[in-house]
């Protein structure tokens, strides 16, 4: 009997034993070592269960240079709030095959670095929002998406740059939404289903590689210095209204369809391409080059308190030129100029 009672004893300590070494924790169990990360801490995150994980990344108050790794098959999703929050700065992969996806998928002030290879989505807001100061860099190869207005958000101060890689295979669902008076840099060699929005006083570069398309309109205003170089196509326009300095180059086989209007103090515009609604030109100083096998089609207008203009390519529909400004126009040996 005395044996008996030892081995019930036993039993039942073994049964306590397992059950106080089961996880304590089970929503941390995929994201290590922690959710709420201090300064130089590193989170990785995989597919081990649970999975996904529903309580957000959140660095704590003052908290700099951390990392965040997504690795393929992690899931990230956040019902009531953002998915990824980094107030500090720091680095963040988010490889293939990974899902961060909250009100907003990612919302990080800079110095950042931010990797997209897999899906981020943003279910109430941007699937990412990019934060001044510092200088930041977002490339994207996968899926970026969000709901309303923006999937992706750049808010810039005046002495950071933020850059926005869409390459590869990337693809963003959505449009963009820059402001500030910073400076912003968009390289398109991707999947651009949305448009641009920027405004502020800042620095902003555009530039789409060959083949590839800006679907929504692109749009600008403020007093900022703006470079646009297109290789491609946009697809819905591109609108440039303010008082800044303008530079916009037409490639040869690239084409801006829909309206084209562009208002600044100086506009130097080069045309290789096709513009196939027109171009409207006010205010300013304006230079523009309609270059040999380049088209002008429908309205070709200027405004300004001088215009030179140099057509070597044709224009479909003339050229008018309004205001008491100084005018030189000059129709080169290769140059046609129809007027309807």
């Amino acid at each position: 009997m005395m044996r008996t009672s030892l081995r019930s004893t036993a039993s039942a300590l073994a049964l306590t034993t397992t059950a106080l070494v089961w996880p304590a924790d089970p929503a941390r169990a995929a994201c290590t070592p922690t959710l709420t990360p201090s300064t130089g801490q590193t989170v990785t995150c995989d597919s081990s269960q649970p999975n996904p994980v529903t309580t957000g990344i959140v660095a704590q108050p003052g908290s700099t240079n951390v990392t965040v790794n997504m690795l393929s098959g992690a899931q990230l999703n956040v019902g009531g709030g953002d998915a990824l929050v980094l107030d500090g700065g720091g680095q963040v992969t988010n490889n293939s095959g990974a899902i961060i996806q909250g009100v907003r998928g990612i919302n990080v002030t800079g110095p950042a670095t931010i990797a997209n290879d897999g899906q981020i989505t943003g279910t109430g807001g941007p699937g990412v929002v990019l934060n001044g100061p510092g200088n930041s860099t977002l490339t994207n190869t996968g899926q970026i998406g969000g709901s309303g207005t923006a999937a992706v958000q750049f808010n810039t101060v005046s002495g950071s740059t933020q850059t926005f890689n869409n390459t590869g295979n990337g693809s963003i669902n959505g449009n963009f939404v820059g402001s500030g008076d910073g400076t912003i840099v968009i390289v398109n060699s991707g999947n651009f289903n949305g448009g641009i929005t920027i405004s502020g006083n800042g620095s902003n570069s555009i530039t789409t590689a060959s083949g590839r398309n800006i679907n929504g309109q692109v749009s600008i205003t403020g007093n900022s210095q703006n470079i646009i170089v297109n290789g491609g196509a946009f697809n819905n326009g591109l609108v440039i209204s303010g008082a800044g300095v303008n530079d916009i180059t037409n490639q040869a086989g690239a084409f801006i369809n829909q309206t084209f209007s562009v208002t600044g103090s100086q506009n130097t515009i080069d045309n290789a391409g096709t513009l196939n609604n027109g171009l409207t030109v006010g205010n300013g100083v304006n230079n523009i080059t309609n270059e040999n096998g380049a088209t002008i089609n429908q309205t070709f207008s200027v405004t300004g308190t001088q215009n030179t203009i140099v057509n070597g390519g044709t224009l479909n529909n003339g050229v008018t030129v309004f205001g008491n400004g100084v005018n030189a126009i000059t129709n080169a040996r290769t140059g046609t100029i129809i007027r309807q």
